[in-house]
């Protein structure tokens, strides 16, 4: 640091940790490889937190005579937001970016675009992100997307937080990010029942400790949640579901959408009647804003279409329409990622489905 600000040598810092062992390593090794010749300002820096498999002596021999490759080496205190921030706190880069031992790109045009073409983007934005791919089979044949803050500007108080599900310190509600058209490959959850419950139970011990530190933090219980999912343990994801409505009450953010989605899709799933007390208070005269209202209205879609009978069935189309008519008024990314993603889920109810729906899903498709 210079005083206040940061000098930067880089346009570009790529951060990764590597564990104990790290079997995807070399492709994403040679994923960085091609970044950093492409964006010829780059650095890499690696935070060994006690590789055992040889990866880290790989980036050793690579690293030899040059600056732009630092390896730390880091003691283990089972915090992930400490250990990326051991990298953060050394990155020389104008732009910081975080890369995982078990994932990589394959196309990295639009990720060189936005910092190499003439449009010079990454001049213009503070925040970017890319979708990262989550497969849950070795083969990748079954996988799901999800969009992921994985760039920043490199500010002197940049900084991860939480122990695991760990994010940048930024005001969710306040970045409007810079949606990069990659993905990245990631292969660490595959479906199976015994990596998904060793998993969890690494995730559960970190999130606990979490939660203890801070018991109002939204985030938190969602990932918490999202872990007895994961594991299908529902009746306890929705005593947490509760839980994190209840905080709603006295610590009020923008998850409460994501706490009533929630809770509707535990009851659908652990068949509780209880359900529908939610419905006239999230559905039909909504407390959330206009994405929160549609993403629990979606939810309450899918449950009517899974139990559905002749006197629901006029009710469960007409949730259709207003999840449609609310995402209307979304950014025209959204209109279209919803539009594909209820064709998707509900192919076999055509008559359900207008025109202008099926449309925009094909042309999220051919998009992407």
């Amino acid at each position: 640091d210079t005083g206040s600000e940061k000098s930067y040598s880089y346009k570009l810092t790529i951060g990764m940790l590597i564990g104990r062992k790290s079997p995807y390593f070399d492709k994403c090794f040679e994923s960085i490889q091609r970044i950093m010749e492409t964006i010829p300002e780059s650095e890499l820096i690696i935070v060994d937190t006690g590789n055992e498999d040889g990866s880290v002596d790989k980036v050793c021999k690579e690293a030899e005579g040059r600056e732009n490759i630092t390896i730390v080496p880091f003691s283990w205190v089972h915090d992930f937001s400490a250990a990326r921030n051991e990298a953060v706190k050394r990155a020389r880069g104008l732009w910081y970016m975080t890369l995982d031992d078990d994932e990589w790109f394959d196309d990295i045009s639009s990720l060189v675009d936005f910092f190499e073409s003439d449009r010079a983007l990454y001049k213009k934005y503070d925040y970017a992100m890319y979708t990262q791919r989550n497969y849950l089979d070795e083969a990748g044949t079954t996988y799901n997307d999800s969009s992921v803050v994985r760039l920043a500007k490199n500010r002197p108080d940049l900084r991860y937080r939480r122990r695991i599900h760990e994010n940048f310190n930024f005001k969710e509600k306040e970045i409007d990010p810079y949606a990069i058209n990659s993905y990245v490959h990631h292969y660490g959850y595959l479906n199976n029942l015994e990596s998904r419950k060793a998993k969890s139970q690494r995730n559960m011990a970190l999130l606990s400790m979490e939660n203890e530190e801070n018991p109002t933090d939204s985030h938190v219980i969602a990932q918490i949640i999202q872990e007895m999912m994961f594991t299908e343990r529902y009746e306890l994801a929705y005593i947490y579901a509760l839980r994190g409505l209840s905080v709603q009450r006295t610590a009020p953010d923008h998850h409460i959408g994501m706490f009533v989605a929630m809770l509707v899709k535990t009851l659908r799933l652990i068949n509780k009647d209880e359900l529908w007390n939610y419905e006239n208070r999230y559905v039909r005269k909504t407390e959330l804003n206009y994405i929160e209202s549609a993403y629990v209205t979606y939810q309450f879609a899918t449950t009517a279409y899974e139990v559905a009978n002749a006197d629901k069935a006029i009710e469960y189309s007409s949730y259709f329409a207003t999840a449609y008519y609310d995402y209307n008024r979304a950014p025209i990314d959204v209109q279209l990622a919803v539009a594909a993603t209820i064709c998707d889920n509900f192919c076999n109810k055509e008559s359900y489905l207008s025109d202008m729906l099926i449309i925009r899903a094909l042309s999220y498709e051919l998009k992407r």
